[in-house]
């Protein structure tokens, strides 16, 4: 469908045209001119004190207070309104929500609208507009995810055709801007919502009004399109779109055109990007952000004009581009290599072009910026060689730089285990002030990180003294994962061993020094009597790390304990000193809830074979509806090899609900060819566009689906 962007017989020497032929409406035109409003007094709002709104709710209790709030809607004063407005967004209509009080209230909230001498009335169409989920393409939808409610509210606002007909000609620029979507809650006039719109823009001289009517016009496009719109001509109205393209209208409006043409464009065409930017060069406002939601999967032609926007645009502009590059890196797959390395030469600017850069290249898009690494190095050195600190305290927050420029640079470089990272959190540690969250973050170091372990004590001692023990459990993280070159710091960790938390942290630091700690073996089996589960279940584990011989006579006892996250703790701990008959312990774990079951399944499944003996229990849970059902199938195969019995339910699982499967893929690549047949399935996801992660807006969103790709290409490699 690459020739919607280019007609033969478009006509640009109309700045509104219409596609010849095109029979009116029964509406079209006249409801513009001959549609009576109410005006306010006593008139107004007849019958709204006969509802019992008493016997309704809104999200914070009855809705009693409905008459008052819906007269002061028009009331002349401005705070009046104002509270009013934000009592019907905040409770009536909370969050979205519909009830019974919000559907009841849509014909007063029309009339509202509709009164000429009301002010803010636009704010009462935005409201009219979001009730009746004026963005849902398919109303049958909002029956199936939001019950009757929803549905009824939609039927309600729509009543209001003729009112927002009418609206589209109003005196006061807002209302008409806003009047076009509200009709698009009108699913069952969408043919005369189209005729009105098109109408409408053979007159309308503003351009704003304009563009929200060119962009209404495109959504009954692509619902006809898709099929949600019917009695619609949709050819007609991508005729109409290409018209406004390629007329003289204004450059916004002839954006607003191309974007919504691009939205319904499945092909190529060679000029787009030069196309955009020539456009985006002779406009002076215009939403970038929706112009690169509808390039949708291009990436790299999105990428281009971004980064063209970033080397040469002006600064209002390159700040947008900032954004939109985050919002496109989360949902997006593709090779940002380009657009990165634009940010990166922001690196060398001072003031708002190098928060910028610092803004995109930290924060939520570090897996993406290995390549760019050393202009991030050098932008380091460049500030430090200034006199800047790595650290100053405060945020580390990009558009918060109380904490510094330098340090959310920095932490991008140890997010990605970068060997520069290691100086900068030593300088960091030498401050006055503790980064937050360090610790976690000297996973990729492992034992390369045992430079800091000096730095890491004089905190703890300092934190320890001063009784503030929780950023000293962080640190504990970051010893945790040094292992046994963080020997050093065993008086440290001993002297927080009062101090547990629920993540056992000073326990899980001495288990990770192993025999260096065994000097602790007392103070560890003094643990084994703590009252808490998952102290006893460190302990369990930190005693077969020190002292692995002889602790069979303290450990075997508690594979029988009441509670099951001990038996996990000790079946875990035996193992790990040698012993192979706890199967017991697992039996127990597997009996309790969520998070010890699927902990003592990883378990199990490192035994293989040798945990054949409990494959009956562990299948039971393969019928199970919760996330305990993948976790066990993997088990299942590791433990007894059985395929019949689990690549079904893998591959079922895999296609019912897309989602970032890394367990799912990480099994099929152990399984090797005998997974052939989900090999259709990895392609196909590896040759997805959109991020298995992009809904909601994780801050994990990029990171984990990156793990995915790479989870997903090793699997097909290992079956092919």
């Amino acid at each position: 469908m690459s020739s919607i962007l280019i007609s033969s017989d478009a006509r640009p020497g109309l700045p509104h045209p219409r596609p010849e032929g095109r029979s009116t409406g029964p509406h079209s035109g006249s409801l513009l001119a001959e549609k009576r409003r109410p005006t306010t007094g006593s008139a107004m709002f007849a019958g709204l004190d006969e509802i019992d709104w008493a016997s309704m709710t809104h999200a914070y209790g009855p809705a009693t207070a409905m008459p008052k709030v819906i007269r002061g809607l028009v009331s002349p004063k401005k705070g009046q309104r104002t509270r009013a407005m934000e009592y019907l967004e905040g409770a009536v209509h909370h969050q979205f929500d519909v009830y019974e009080c919000t559907v009841a209230a849509i014909p007063f909230l029309i009339e509202a609208a509709a009164a000429p001498e009301v002010r803010g009335r636009h704010d009462v169409l935005r409201l009219l507009v979001s009730i009746g989920s004026a963005e849902t393409d398919d109303v049958g939808e909002l029956a199936d995810s939001d019950g009757r409610l929803r549905r009824s509210a939609q039927q309600a606002v729509a009543a209001g055709f003729e009112t927002f007909a009418a609206l589209l000609a109003d005196p006061q620029r807002r209302v008409r801007q806003t009047a076009p979507e509200a009709l698009l809650v009108c699913h069952d006039r969408a043919g005369d919502v189209a005729d009105l719109l098109r109408d409408r823009m053979s007159v309308e001289s503003d351009t704003g009004v304009q563009t929200a009517l060119v962009e209404a016009v495109g959504v009954i496009t692509r619902r006809a399109v898709s099929g949600h719109q019917h009695e619609v001509d949709a050819a007609s109205l991508l005729a109409w779109l290409r018209a406004v393209y390629t007329s003289p209208a204004p450059v916004e409006v002839r954006i607003v055109a191309l974007r919504e043409l691009l939205r319904l464009d499945a092909g190529d065409r060679p000029d787009l990007v030069p196309t955009l930017l020539g456009l985006l060069d002779e406009a002076d406002g215009f939403d970038l952000g929706a112009l690169c939601t509808a390039l949708g999967d291009r990436v790299t032609e999105r990428n281009q004009v971004l980064s063209t926007i970033v080397r040469d645009g002006p600064a209002g502009r390159r700040n947008s581009a900032m954004w939109d590059t985050r919002r496109s890196m989360q949902q997006w797959r593709g090779d940002y290599r380009e657009l990165l390395a634009a940010f990166a030469a922001l690196l060398t600017e001072s003031g708002e072009d190098h928060l910028l850069a610092v803004g995109l290249l930290t924060d939520k898009a570090w897996p993406l910026t290995a390549p760019v690494a050393d202009d991030i190095a050098a932008s380091i050195a460049r500030s430090l060689a200034a006199g800047a600190s790595v650290y100053c305290g405060g945020s580390a927050h990009p558009q918060h730089p109380q904490g510094g420029n330098v340090w959310p640079l920095a932490l991008t470089l140890i997010r990605l285990g970068d060997p520069r990272g290691l100086p900068l959190i030593q300088r960091a540690y030498e401050g006055d002030v503790l980064p937050d969250h360090t610790g976690p973050l000297l996973r990729p170091y492992g034992a390369d990180a045992a430079g800091l372990v000096p730095a890491i004590r004089r905190w703890l001692q300092r934190l320890t003294a001063d009784g503030d023990h929780k950023p000293a459990m962080r640190l504990l993280r970051g010893l945790t994962h040094i292992g046994p070159a963080a020997a050093d710091a065993l008086p440290e960790i001993v002297a927080l061993l009062p101090y547990q938390d629920h993540w056992s942290l000073p326990l899980k630091a001495l288990a990770a020094l192993g025999p260096a700690a065994a000097s602790e073996e007392p103070l560890i089996r003094a643990s084994l009597a703590d009252p808490r589960p998952e102290v006893v279940a460190a302990a369990a584990r930190a005693l077969a790390a020190v002292e692995a011989d002889g602790t069979e006579d303290a450990l075997r006892p508690l594979l029988t304990h009441d509670d099951p996250e001990v038996c996990l703790g000790a079946a875990d701990a035996l193992r790990a000193a040698g012993a192979t008959d706890v199967l017991v312990g697992y039996e127990h774990a597997l009996r309790t809830n969520r998070y010890v079951r699927h902990h003592a399944l990883e378990s199990i499944g490192t035994m293989g074979a040798a945990a054949a003996p409990i494959a009956a229990q562990v299948k039971t849970l393969l019928t199970d509806a919760c996330s305990q059902q993948l976790a066990a199938t993997t088990t299942l195969w590791r433990i007894t090899g059985d395929l019949d019995a689990t690549l079904p339910i893998l591959s079922a699982a895999w296609q019912r609900k897309r989602a970032a499967h890394i367990g799912i893929a990480t099994c099929w690549a152990e399984m090797g060819p005998a997974a052939a047949s989900v090999e259709s399935l990895l392609r196909t996801e590896l040759a997805t566009a959109t991020r298995a992660t992009h809904w909601g807006s994780r801050d994990d969103a990029i990171e984990e689906d990156e793990e995915f790709l790479r989870a997903c290409t090793r699997a097909l490699t290992s079956i092919t």
